[in-house]
């Protein structure tokens, strides 16, 4: 960037330029009424003296103050030349401040259109490796694609029994289906009954290995939301083997209710594999 042809944005100086051209013309009246500038040559004079004043003040203020005397008569052109310093610069900066919020404005109204528009491309690359993804030989992990072009009603039912309840959560923003979410939904779900350890679990309850250690073996620990509780399950062995230790249970909610989602915190102690849920 060449900081010489690069406009400058602030329209500072032209406006204290424009009040001192303003003063110039008022002070040599159009119709001669100032005797002291009646003449070309004390207008240029003139001229000259204020412009002089303007390049040697660029980065000041045009007021500048006039030291009182102590005693002495107040000078009514003294105070009128005040006011008027006063007001130049309170216009001036006036006048910078709008050019500012303009200019803010209209970064702002920039920045935004391209975000929108950056918005508009990742939305079109997003869907259109959806569609990739539907063709692809290797979907993601434990998900499920499907698209529709809704050019007829052949895959829609309408009459099914399953629509009684809500089956499940469209999010419209991200572009995926989960399952059905409670909006209304204000306390955590109370589970009543103690979970049940299916037959295919390979590890027993408790502490299994440590003496003199509590034995953290009462399963319903896990859902009391207590940090200082917490259900242990282990599986010793005495030699190394592939198989991982494996946990299956159920959790009964006593009727059909809508989950939100499931915290769960495992602790990994003293293993050094990953913890898959």
């Amino acid at each position: 960037m060449n900081n010489q042809t690069t406009p400058v944005p602030s329209t500072i100086l032209r406006n204290k330029l424009a009040r001192t051209t303003l003063r110039l013309q008022e002070a040599a009246s159009r119709t001669g009424a100032n005797p002291e500038l009646a003449t070309m040559e004390s207008l240029l004079g003139e001229a000259t003296k204020i412009l002089s004043q303007f390049y040697k003040q660029l980065s000041r203020p045009t007021y500048t103050p006039q030291r009182v005397v102590y005693d002495t008569v107040p000078d009514a052109e003294e105070f009128n030349e005040n006011m008027q310093g006063i007001l130049d610069d309170l216009v001036v900066n006036f006048e910078e401040f709008e050019n500012l919020e303009t200019i803010i404005l209209g970064n702002f109204n920039y920045m935004v259109s391209r975000l929108n528009r950056l918005n508009r491309k990742l939305k079109s690359v997003s869907s259109q490796l959806g569609d990739f993804i539907l063709f692809s030989d290797l979907p993601t992990k434990d998900a499920v694609f499907y698209a529709d072009s809704f050019n007829n009603l052949y895959r829609i039912e309408g009459n099914s029994p399953l629509l009684n309840n809500e089956q499940c959560e469209i999010n419209q923003v991200e572009g995926v289906t989960t399952l059905p979410v409670d909006r209304e939904a204000q306390v955590p779900i109370s589970v009543t009954q103690i979970p049940i350890i299916n037959a295919n679990s390979n590890g027993r309850n408790g502490n299994q290995e440590e003496l003199n250690a509590q034995l953290h073996g009462t399963i319903s620990t896990i859902l009391d939301n207590n940090a200082d509780t917490w259900f242990e399950y282990e599986r010793v062995v005495t030699q190394d083997d592939s198989e991982p230790l494996l946990l299956d249970f159920t959790v009964n909610l006593g009727d059909p209710k809508i989950i939100n989602f499931v915290r769960i915190n495992p602790n990994n102690f003293g293993t050094r594999t990953q913890i898959e849920i």
